[in-house]
């Protein structure tokens, strides 16, 4: 067994949060079969209705007490069950062959490939012997493919060069929390805290320009009021349709977030639903209703964005108080009222270290003294 990678012998799947080397979230406690094994689709795992024993048998067995595990240098891959790129596992079905082992009892496997720890950064990754090759690059953002060879293998690098105390900060870990923003806190702390900063977001307007990356798009409407950009996520590999994620880009450029949105922009939310997913249909073969189409709130960026994933992928920020279903936005200024969020309540979580909390902290210190 390579020392970069983790073997479980279980019927359930974990997932974690991290990305490429950050280091994953402390592991949970795995549950037993006769706990409710129903989990949040954030969690990257299906409903309890399809939770799986451990084992399963073409017969049954005739005890109640399992069999003890054969040593793993004996078990037989017999198919791969599913990868996910999210949680760096994949899951497999065989069974064993040593002396004794009934080869009716199916075993699943799930193996899951660990960080790579600050030495091997060093010492196996950064080095002379290293291949690095540029897969696309677009302002300060790029996509490295590094061939390291041994048992680290190849890696997919997202850089961002030159980096800035922003960048540090939304790519390390923290401690997270939630706001619950009332219109009058848009505006009196979101709204100045946007306008206050400087982001950088070149790279939007290179796409749009024509710029970069323009063998990537795969659809794009020019019309300046309903037109978007619609090309992948540099999350995605574009190899794995299983963890299918793509960006629809907003040809407007005074669409900063959720907030901003009426009734006047439900043609151009009505196009980029439509032609997004009849796009990605022709494509990629995947149909809308196995399609999800979110926008974040906050934002990363402010520029209109729309996400289009997999259902079946585990994508980032696609929990409660993150991300916003693009049918469900225009559902309700259709249904609610045309200037349905101007007027609602948002909630979102936000990093301890970031400038957003920082601002609301302050708000809520100046008011405190006032009382």
């Amino acid at each position: 067994q390579k020392n970069q990678d983790r073997v479980e012998v279980s019927g359930r799947d974990r997932s974690e949060e991290g990305q490429g080397v950050a280091p994953p979230p402390p592991a949970k406690v795995p549950r037993t079969e006769e706990e409710d094994c129903s989990k949040s689709p954030c969690e990257g795992e299906t409903s309890g209705d399809n939770c799986m024993p451990t084992t399963t048998s073409s017969s049954t067995m005739s005890s109640d007490t399992p069999p003890s595990l054969p040593p793993l240098r004996h078990f037989s891959l017999d198919r791969v069950l599913s990868e996910d790129v999210a949680t760096k596992t994949t899951s497999m079905a065989g069974h064993f062959t040593s002396t004794g082992t009934d080869p009716s009892l199916t075993a699943v496997v799930i193996a899951e490939k660990r960080p790579l720890s600050q030495d091997d950064l060093r010492t196996r990754v950064f080095n002379a012997d290293t291949k690095f090759s540029m897969a696309t690059s677009n302002n300060i953002y790029s996509q490295v493919v590094a061939e390291c060879g041994g048992s680290v293998g190849s890696l997919k690098l997202l850089t961002v060069y030159p980096a800035t105390e922003a960048h540090l900060r939304k790519y390390s870990r923290q401690v997270r929390h939630v706001i619950h923003e009332t219109p009058q806190d848009y505006e009196t702390v979101t709204r100045p805290f946007i306008e206050s900063q400087s982001f950088n977001i070149q790279w939007v307007y290179n796409i749009l320009e024509g710029r970069e990356e323009q063998d990537r798009i795969i659809f794009q409407d020019s019309d300046p009021e309903t037109g978007f950009v619609l090309l992948p996520d540099f999350k995605w590999d574009q190899k794995d349709l299983e963890n299918l994620y793509l960006l629809a880009i907003c040809r407007r450029r005074d669409i900063g977030s959720l907030r901003d949105l009426t009734s006047h922009h439900l043609p151009l939310l009505r196009n980029v639903l439509e032609k997004g997913q009849e796009a990605i249909g022709k494509k990629y073969g995947i149909p809308g209703d196995q399609l999800r189409a979110y926008v974040h709130y906050q934002p990363s960026y402010y520029h209109l964005h729309i996400h289009f994933t997999q259902l079946s992928y585990t994508a980032p920020k696609t929990c409660v108080g993150e991300a916003h279903l693009l049918h469900d936005i225009i559902a309700n200024i259709e249904t609610f009222d045309p200037n349905y969020y101007q007027k609602c309540t948002l909630s979102f979580t936000v990093s301890e270290s970031s400038l957003l909390w920082e601002a609301y902290q302050n708000r809520s210190a100046a008011l405190l003294q006032h009382k």
